[in-house]
C-alpha cells in the first residue's frame, strides 16, 4: 500500500475515532452517527481509490532497437516515431501500422518511448479488454527470408497486474488468426516474468508456451524470435550500453503452424483495463469493513 494512503488513513482514522467515542449532548458513552458514517464511507473510498490506482497504472519503457534480420533495422535515431520507419536494407520504403500513434518527441537519442496509457483499445483472444500502444511493421515476412526478429528494451517492472511490454508475431490464413507474444509480464498472481504465450483468435484460446522469472538486476533486455526452424523465443540481459551481460537463454518454442499465408511482427506496451485487474487483499478488506460498517449502523438507531 502506498505510504501516502497510510498517512492519510491514519490521520483521518484518529480524528474519526475521537468523534466516535465522544460524549454527545444526549448522554455519555453514546456513539455519534456522523462519525460512524464517516468512518464507514472512509474505509470504502480509500479501498476504491487503491483499486483504481492499481488498475490504471501504465507501462512506460523504451525500446532501443527493433530488428527483422536481414531486411530491416530501426535504431530510433531519426526523431520520427511510428508510423514512420527507416528504409529496408538495400532500399525500399517501410512503414509501421500504429493506429494509436506516438506523440512528437517520443523518439529521440536512439530510443522510442512506449507508454501504454497512450494506446488504443484492444481485445485479446478470450475477450478481455486491454489498452495497447503498438507498432506493426507493414511487411509479410514469409516472402523475405527472415531469420530472426529482436527488440532491445529498458528492463523495467510492469507496474500493475496484466501489464506487459515486448514483441509479437501475427499469423493469418484462410482459417487462422494467431498472435505469439514474447514479453515482460506482470501476472495476475503478482509474479513478474518473461512470458511466451500463443493467442488463437479463431478458437478463442490463450496457450502459455513458457515462462521464467525476470532478473531486474540488469539495465536492458533483448527479446528474440529465431524463425529459421519453427519459432524459438530467447532472451539476453544487457548492460547500460546495450552490451550482452548474460548468455542468451532459450525460453520456449513452437513448431511451424500450417495454413498461415501472412506473417507480421512488431512491438508493444499494454495494460489491463476494466475489471481485469484483481484488487489486492488489503483493498478487499478495507472495502468489506466499510460496507459492514455502513450496513450495521444504518439499521441501528444511533444518537
Amino acid at each position: 500500500m502506498p505510504c501516502w494512503y497510510v498517512m492519510c488513513f491514519n490521520a483521518h482514522l484518529i480524528k474519526t475515532i475521537k468523534q466516535y467515542l465522544s460524549i454527545t449532548k444526549k448522554g455519555a458513552g453514546k456513539m455519534n452517527r456522523s462519525a460512524v458514517n464517516r468512518l464507514g464511507w472512509f474505509f470504502s473510498i480509500v479501498s476504491l481509490a487503491l483499486v483504481a490506482n492499481i488498475a490504471s497504472a501504465s507501462v512506460i519503457t523504451n525500446i532501443h532497437e527493433f530488428s527483422v534480420s536481414p531486411v530491416f533495422t530501426d535504431n530510433f535515431s531519426d526523431g520520427n516515431p511510428p508510423p514512420s520507419a527507416p528504409d529496408l536494407v538495400g532500399g525500399g520504403a517501410a512503414s509501421y501500422f500504429a493506429p494509436a500513434g506516438f506523440p512528437s518527441g517520443a523518439e529521440s537519442g536512439g530510443k522510442l518511448q512506449l507508454d501504454s496509457s497512450l494506446g488504443g483499445p484492444y481485445v485479446n483472444a478470450i475477450g478481455d479488454s486491454r489498452k495497447s500502444q503498438f507498432a506493426t511493421l507493414s511487411l509479410n515476412l514469409l516472402s523475405l527470408g527472415v531469420t530472426d526478429i529482436s527488440g532491445k528494451f529498458d528492463l523495467v517492472a510492469p507496474p500493475a497486474r496484466g501489464d506487459a511490454y515486448g514483441l509479437y508475431m501475427l499469423g493469418f490464413g484462410p482459417s487462422a488468426s494467431l498472435e505469439l507474444d514474447f514479453m515482460v509480464w506482470h501476472g495476475f498472481d503478482d509474479a513478474l516474468s518473461i512470458f511466451l504465450v500463443l493467442q488463437d483468435f479463431v478458437s478463442h484460446t490463450i496457450t502459455p508456451i513458457a515462462q521464467a522469472p525476470v532478473d531486474f538486476g540488469f539495465a536492458e533486455i533483448a527479446l528474440e524470435f529465431d524463425v529459421t526452424n519453427g519459432i524459438i523465443g530467447s532472451y539476453t540481459y544487457l548492460d547500460n550500453n546495450g552490451v550482452p551481460a548474460s548468455a542468451a537463454t532459450v525460453l520456449g518454442s513452437i513448431g511451424d503452424i500450417p495454413g498461415i499465408s501472412v506473417v507480421e511482427t512488431g512491438f508493444f506496451a499494454g495494460e489491463a483495463v476494466g475489471g481485469a485487474t484483481v484488487p489486492e487483499p488489503m483493498s478487499i478488506a478495507l472495502f468489506g469493513i466499510g460496507i459492514v460498517a455502513l450496513s450495521m449502523f444504518s439499521r441501528r438507531r444511533i444518537s
